[in-house]
Parts: structure tokens; C-alpha cells; sequence
């Protein structure tokens, strides 16, 4: 039974239990979306109906390719880089372009979630080099003990 096919089934259930099969309805259409969205995105590895495990494994690859990125940004000779990403998110913000899709919303050109996605990321860039230096610093005074 394929997604859809188990969609249909839970919403043609009647049952003293409709709040449950609704959140049951909602959850497995979470997933199949999450799913959807990271094979869209490069995750075509993924099977068109969700495999749990390996969407829980492409969960963790996006967040470690998104940690080492934090890492390698965080080094001293980018030290720039978060306030250039509060800029460039201030300039989309700022922008009077948009675009209309194909069911003819219109909307901004930059998606404010991809705006929002430039500040988190100079947050988490920030919040990497504090651990690197605390880190350091930890490591040095432990060094100094005699």
C-alpha cells in the first residue's frame, strides 16, 4: 500500500477516534512532504513513498553539512561572513520583486524562510566560533597546570 492509498484508507475509517486518524492524517502527510522536499533538493537517493530510516538518515546528513559549513565559517579569516548574511537577508527584506508561482500566488522573490535561513545561519556561525574559543581557551589553561 503506497502513500496515497493509506491516506485514503485512514480518512475512509469512521471511527469514535476521528481526532486521532486526523493527527494520524496530518503526521503521515508531514513525512511524505519532508520526504518530497529533501528528494526536490538534491536527496534523490530517497524512494518517492518515505522510508523512515533513510529519512531520518537524510535529516542528519542536511544538519552535519549544515554543521560542518558552521565550522568552516566560523574560522577567523571569515570573520565578516555573519554580518554579510544579516546584510543580504536585510537587502531581500528590503526588495520590491516578486514573483507569482503557478497557482498564481505572488510573493516575494527570496522566500522568508530563506531570509530567515541567512540570519540562523550567521547565529550558528557565531555560536560555532564561541565553542571553538572556549574550547582553546579550556586547552590552554589546562596546559598551563603544572
Amino acid at each position: 500500500m503506497n502513500y496515497e492509498e493509506k491516506i485514503a484508507h485512514i480518512e475512509g475509517c469512521v471511527s469514535p477516534f476521528e481526532d486521532i486518524l486526523d493527527e494520524a492524517t496530518e503526521a503521515m502527510s508531514f513525512v511524505y512532504n519532508l520526504n518530497k522536499a529533501l528528494r526536490d533538493h538534491g536527496a534523490g537517493h530517497l524512494p518517492e513513498d518515505p522510508d523512515l530510516d533513510q529519512l531520518g538518515n537524510a535529516l542528519d546528513s542536511v544538519f552535519g553539512e549544515l554543521a560542518a559549513v558552521s565550522l568552516f565559517l566560523a574560522e577567523d579569516t571569515f570573520k565578516k561572513v555573519p554580518d554579510m548574511l544579516r546584510g543580504i537577508a536585510s537587502g531581500f527584506e528590503k526588495e520590491d520583486v516578486s514573483f507569482t508561482d503557478e497557482e498564481g500566488v505572488t510573493g516575494p522573490s527570496v522566500p522568508p524562510v530563506v531570509v530567515n535561513g541567512f540570519r540562523q545561519l550567521a547565529k550558528r556561525i557565531e555560536a560555532a566560533r564561541k565553542q571553538q574559543q572556549d574550547v582553546l581557551a579550556a586547552l590552554q589553561k589546562n596546559s598551563k597546570r603544572p
